[in-house]
C-alpha cells in the first residue's frame, strides 16, 4: 500500500467516525481527484478536509461543501486555487461553521457562471475575501455578521458586472468602519437592491457617503414606481445636491411618499421642477404641497415656479413660503393661472346659501389643509358641513366653483330629503340597528352609502332645475375619471356598477352574471322616483344585498374583505347615526329640555329620543310612521336568532345616550376664523396663517364691577362729567323751521321784503337746535396675555434693597425655610395687577357710554401660537349692558401669550359690521 493510499484511507476512517456521510463523500471525491492532483496537492487537500471537519462543532458541513466544489474548481482553475479556497475557508472556522459554509456555498455558485472568465472571478473572490478578513478583525466574535457579509458579497458578485462589484467592495470597506448596526443595514440594502448601479453609488459616496447610503435605502421604492429614464434623471439631481449636502434624508422620505401618487408623465414633470430649485427647503416645500398643485399642467407649474425662482434671488425665505403656498402672492398667482377657488373666499356665501336651503343654522367650514384621506372629502356631522379648503381639480374658476356648489348641495340634500329622519325599532342608533340585521353589516353599510348618494342626487335634479346642469356636468366628469379604474374582485365589479348607474352612466366594468346585472340596475333605479324616501333606500339596500350574495356568497361573511369603490369627489362621506343623533339633541336643546334629571332617571328630552312613541303623532309624517313599521316587520323576518337578545346584554339606551351626550362636540361654541398675517421676512402675507377662536362662554366674576364702582366712585363721576360735556356738540342748528329758539336773520329780512313787495312770504324763518344722532361704535380690546398678571409698579416707591446673599445660596431646597426665619424679610402687600387696571378702565367707560347711548363692545384676546388665538367676546354691540355682561368683564383674567395681529383683524371685521359712521378700536395692553 502506497503512502498516498494510507493517507486517504486514514482520512476516510477519521471522517467516517465523525459523520458517515462525510466519510463516504470524501472517499468518492478523493478517488475522482487523485488522477487530477499532484501527490503533495492531494495530501494537502485531504488534510484540509480533515481540519475543516474537526475545526468546530458540525465542521463536516462546510467540509462536505468544500469537497463538492473541488472538482468544479479543477475544471476551470489550477490546483493552487483549490487549495487557496480551502485555506481561506479554514481560516473562517474560528467560532462557528456559518462563515465557512457561506464562503464555500458562494464559491460554488460563482463557479456556475460559465459566461465569465475564471481569472475575473478569482480576482473578485480575492477582493471579497480581503474585506471579509477586515470585518473579521474588527468584529472578532461576530460569526453571524461575517456569514451575512459573505452571502451578500457573493450575491452582489453574481448579480453585478466586475467593475460594479469592485465598487461595491470599496463601499463595503467604508461601511465596516461604522457601527455593527450600520454594517447590517448596508448588507440588507445590498441584497434588496439588485438593480442598483453600484458604480453610481460609488461615485455618490465619494461626494457624500451618507447621501449614498440614504439613496441606497430608498432605491427599492423608486425602482417600483419610476421608469429607467426617470431614475437616471433623479440620480443626476441627487448627484448635484450631494456636492453641497452631507445628508438628504428628508428629501428622500418625501419623494418616497409623493412620487407613487403621480402618473408617469407627472413624475417626469416633478423631477424637472425639482432640478430647477436651488435649495432643499424649496424642494421640501414643493413636495409638501404636491396634492394642492396642478403638477400635470406643465405650463401652469413653470409660470408659477418662475415667480418663485425670481423671488429666491433676493429673498430665499420668501421663496420657500411662496412654494409652500403660504404667501398671498403665491396663492393669488396660482388662482389666476389655474382658476382655483379658495373656500375662505366663498365661506360667507356658502353659509347664507346653506341656512336658506335647510332652514336652520348649519355651519359651513373647511377641512384643514393638513388632513388627508376621507377627511379631505365633503362631509357633515349635524353641526358642521365640511368642504375642501381649496377646489382646484378643474381647469377654470367657474368649474371649480361649480364643484363647491354641487358638493355643498349634495351634503345639504341629506337634510332636505330626510336621510337623517330614519327610525327603526325605537333604537337610538337606527342605522346601526338596521345594518346589524345583516350577516355582514359592513357590506350593508357600504351599499347604503352608494344607494343614498344616488337617491339624493336624483331628488336634487328633480326638484331644483337650476342646479341640474351642474350636477350633470360633475357626474359626467366623475364617470370619465372611472373609465380606467382597476377592480379586482367580482363583488367589487358589482359595487363599481352601482356607482356608475348612480352617476347616470352605462356600466363599463365586466360583470360575470348578466341577469344579476340587469336586476341590479332595475332595483337601484327604484330610488330615482320623484318621491323616493330614506325608507325606499333601506329597502333597496336589503334587496341588493340579497341579490349580490346569491352571486357572491362570500360577501355574506362579516370577515370578508370588501373592495370599496373609489370615492366620487363631490359626494364625500357621512356617518348617518352620528348626524341624526346630533340633530335630535340640538332640537331638544332648542326646546330647553334637559337630557338627564339625575343619575338614574332620564328626563323628558331623553325620553323623546329613546321612545318615539312619546312624541305627538301630529308632529310626525304618517308616511314615515307607516314606512318604519312596514320595514321593521319585513326585517324581523331575517333577524338572526342569536341577535334577538343582543339589546338585553349590551348597554342600556340611557347609558348609550349619556355617553354620546358627554362625548359630542360643542355646537358652535367657539367659532373658528382664519386670518392672513404679514411676515416681514418673506415680505408678504401668509395666507390663512393664524387660526382665531371666538369664544362667547367666558368665566364670570359677579363682584368685580360693583367693587370698581364703589372704590372708584369719584373717578367714575369725573369720567361721566367729561363725557357729558360732549353733549352740546351733539346739538346742531337746523334752519328753515316754523318755530325755534332763534330767528334766522337772513330769512327774516327776506320775509319783510316779500311782504312789502306783495309776495307771499316764506314763514319758516326760525332756527332750531336739534339733537344730532351720534353714529359712533367703539370696541374695547383687552390684552389678556400672561404678562398682565404682573403687579403695577409704584412710581413713588423707593428702590427695593438687594436680596440677601447666602454662602450656600444655590441650595434651593433650603431657601424657602431660611427666608421664613429671616426677620428682615417681610411679606409685601398684594398690589393691583395690570389686568385689573385694564378692566377698571373698561368698566368706567362702559358706565359712561351708557348715558351717551353709543354702541360699544368689550372683547379680550390671548392665545398660544398662531394656531390658537383666543378672542373672548364679553359684550357685543347689540347686547345690553346687563348683569351677565358685567360678570363677564369681571371674569377676564390673564391667559397665555400675545398674538395681537389676528385679534386686531378680527376686531376690525367686528367693527365694520356695525355700519357706524365713526368706528373706534381702543386697545388696552401693557405693550
Amino acid at each position: 500500500m502506497s503512502d498516498m493510499t494510507e493517507i486517504l484511507t486514514a482520512t476516510t476512517a477519521a471522517l467516517t467516525n465523525l459523520n458517515k456521510d462525510t466519510g463516504r463523500e470524501f472517499e468518492a471525491v478523493s478517488a475522482e481527484l487523485q488522477p487530477r492532483l499532484s501527490a503533495d496537492a492531494l495530501a494537502s487537500w485531504a488534510q484540509m478536509c480533515h481540519e475543516l471537519a474537526t475545526a468546530v462543532w458540525h465542521g463536516w458541513e462546510p467540509a462536505r461543501t468544500y469537497m463538492a466544489l473541488s472538482a468544479e474548481v479543477l475544471d476551470r482553475a489550477p490546483e493552487e486555487i483549490l487549495l487557496g479556497i480551502g485555506r481561506h475557508g479554514l481560516l473562517l472556522t474560528d467560532f462557528s461553521i456559518e462563515p465557512a459554509s457561506a464562503y464555500f456555498e458562494g464559491v460554488l455558485k460563482v463557479l456556475a457562471l460559465r459566461d465569465r472568465e475564471i481569472d475575473e472571478l478569482v480576482a473578485d473572490v480575492l477582493l471579497l475575501e480581503s474585506t471579509g478578513l477586515r470585518l473579521r478583525e474588527k468584529f472578532s466574535h461576530a460569526s453571524n455578521l461575517l456569514g451575512d457579509y459573505l452571502r451578500t458579497a457573493f450575491h452582489v458578485l453574481i448579480e453585478s458586472e466586475q467593475d460594479a462589484f469592485s465598487t461595491w467592495v470599496t463601499i463595503a470597506d467604508d461601511a465596516i468602519l461604522r457601527e455593527r448596526s450600520d454594517v447590517l443595514e448596508f448588507l440588507r440594502l445590498s441584497r434588496s437592491s439588485p438593480d442598483v448601479s453600484w458604480l453610481y453609488i460609488g461615485d455618490l459616496g465619494s461626494l457624500a457617503p451618507t447621501v449614498a447610503l440614504e439613496y441606497l435605502a430608498s432605491f427599492s421604492h423608486f425602482r417600483h414606481c419610476l421608469s429607467e429614464e426617470h431614475i437616471v434623471q433623479l440620480e443626476s439631481l441627487i448627484s448635484q445636491l450631494a456636492i453641497n449636502h452631507e445628508t438628504l434624508g428628508g428629501l428622500f422620505d418625501q419623494l418616497i411618499r409623493r412620487v407613487p401618487q403621480l402618473d408617469t408623465r407627472e413624475q417626469g414633470i416633478l423631477i424637472n421642477l425639482l432640478g430647477r430649485l436651488e435649495t432643499i427647503p424649496m424642494m421640501l416645500a414643493l413636495l409638501d404641497n404636491l396634492e394642492r398643485l396642478p403638477v400635470g399642467d406643465e405650463r401652469i407649474m413653470n409660470a408659477w415656479l418662475a415667480q418663485a425662482l425670481e423671488l429666491a434671488g433676493y429673498n430665499p425665505e420668501g421663496a420657500v413660503a411662496f412654494i409652500g403656498l403660504e404667501s398671498s402672492a403665491s396663492t393669488e398667482l396660482l388662482e389666476s393661472l389655474q382658476g382655483q377657488v379658495c373656500f375662505s373666499d366663498c365661506q360667507r356665501f356658502f353659509q347664507l346659501y346653506a341656512e336658506a336651503f335647510v332652514g336652520h343654522r348649519l355651519k359651513i367650514d373647511a377641512w384643514s389643509a393638513s388632513q388627508g384621506g376621507e377627511a379631505s372629502l365633503p362631509g357633515t356631522d349635524g353641526y358642521v358641513v365640511h368642504l375642501p379648503d381649496i377646489a382646484a381639480e378643474y381647469a377654470d374658476h367657474d368649474a371649480n366653483f361649480r364643484f363647491y356648489k354641487v358638493a355643498l348641495m349634495h351634503q345639504l340634500s341629506f337634510y332636505t330629503f330626510g336621510t337623517f329622519d330614519f327610525r327603526f325599532d325605537n333604537q337610538l342608533r337606527a342605522f346601526d340597528a338596521f345594518f346589524e340585521r345583516f350577516a355582514n353589516p359592513a357590506f350593508a353599510r357600504l351599499l347604503f352609502r352608494l344607494i343614498e348618494d344616488a337617491r339624493v342626487d336624483w331628488r336634487v335634479a328633480g326638484r331644483y332645475r337650476g342646479i341640474r346642469a351642474a350636477f350633470e356636468e360633475l357626474k359626467a366628469d366623475a364617470l370619465a375619471r372611472r373609465r380606467d379604474i382597476i377592480v379586482r374582485t367580482p363583488l367589487g365589479h358589482y359595487l363599481e356598477a352601482l356607482v356608475q348607474i348612480g352617476l347616470d352612466g352605462e356600466i363599463s366594468v365586466p360583470l360575470r352574471n348578466d341577469a344579476v346585472a340587469r336586476e341590479l340596475k332595475a332595483r337601484l333605479l327604484l330610488v330615482r322616483a320623484p318621491d323616493a324616501s330614506i325608507y325606499d333606500t333601506m329597502r333597496c339596500v336589503r334587496d341588493i344585498y340579497d341579490l349580490l350574495v346569491t352571486d357572491c356568497p362570500e360577501a355574506d361573511d362579516s370577515s370578508y374583505w370588501l373592495e370599496v369603490p373609489a370615492a366620487v369627489n363631490f359626494r364625500g362621506v357621512i356617518e348617518p347615526d352620528t348626524v341624526s343623533l346630533n340633530l335630535q339633541m340640538n332640537m331638544l336643546e332648542d326646546l330647553d329640555l334637559e337630557f338627564f334629571d339625575d343619575a338614574e332617571e332620564p328626563s323628558l328630552g331623553m325620553s323623546i329620543m329613546m321612545d318615539p312613541g312619546d312624541v305627538d303623532p301630529e308632529d310626525v309624517k304618517q308616511a314615515d310612521l307607516d314606512n318604519s313599521g312596514m320595514l321593521l316587520e319585513e326585517m324581523n323576518q331575517r333577524a338572526p336568532a342569536e341577535k334577538s337578545d343582543e339589546k338585553a346584554s349590551g348597554p342600556t339606551d340611557q347609558e348609550a345616550l349619556r355617553e354620546l351626550f358627554e362625548n359630542r362636540p360643542a355646537p358652535n361654541d367657539a367659532r373658528v376664523y382664519h386670518y392672513d398675517e404679514w411676515d416681514c421676512v418673506i415680505e408678504d402675507y401668509r395666507r390663512r396663517w393664524c387660526t382665531l377662536y371666538e369664544i362667547r362662554n367666558v368665566d364670570e366674576d359677579a363682584e368685580f364691577v360693583d367693587e370698581v364702582l364703589r372704590d372708584l366712585k369719584s373717578v367714575s363721576s369725573r369720567v361721566r362729567r367729561q363725557l357729558n360735556m360732549l353733549r352740546p356738540e351733539m346739538l346742531a342748528k337746523v334752519r328753515g323751521m316754523t318755530d325755534g329758539e332763534e330767528l334766522d336773520i337772513e330769512r327774516a329780512i327776506e320775509l319783510i321784503v316779500d311782504r312789502r313787495s306783495g309776495i307771499s312770504p316764506e314763514e319758516r324763518i326760525y332756527v332750531q337746535k336739534q339733537r344730532k344722532q351720534r353714529d359712533v361704535s367703539a370696541l374695547f380690546l383687552i390684552d389678556m396675555s400672561a404678562s398682565t398678571d404682573d403687579p403695577i409698579p409704584d412710581p413713588d416707591a423707593e428702590a427695593a434693597p438687594p436680596a440677601p446673599v447666602f454662602d450656600d445660596d444655590g441650595d434651593y431646597l433650603h431657601d424657602g425655610f431660611r427666608a421664613a426665619d429671616e426677620d428682615n424679610l417681610t411679606e409685601v402687600p398684594a398690589r393691583k395687577r395690570i389686568i385689573d387696571l385694564e378692566k377698571e378702565a373698561v368698566v368706567l367707560m362702559a358706565e359712561a357710554l351708557q348715558d351717551l347711548g353709543d354702541s360699544y363692545a368689550v372683547c379680550g384676546f390671548s392665545g398660544y401660537g398662531r394656531d390658537q388665538v383666543e378672542y373672548y367676546l364679553c359684550k357685543d354691540f347689540n347686547e345690553p349692558y346687563n348683569r351677565r355682561v358685567k360678570n363677564k368683564i369681571g371674569g377676564i383674567k390673564p391667559c397665555r401669550s400675545t398674538r395681537m395681529g389676528p385679534a386686531i383683524r378680527h376686531a376690525t371685521e367686528h367693527l365694520l359690521q356695525t355700519e357706524s359712521r365713526i368706528k373706534a378700536l381702543i386697545i388696552l395692553s401693557d405693550g
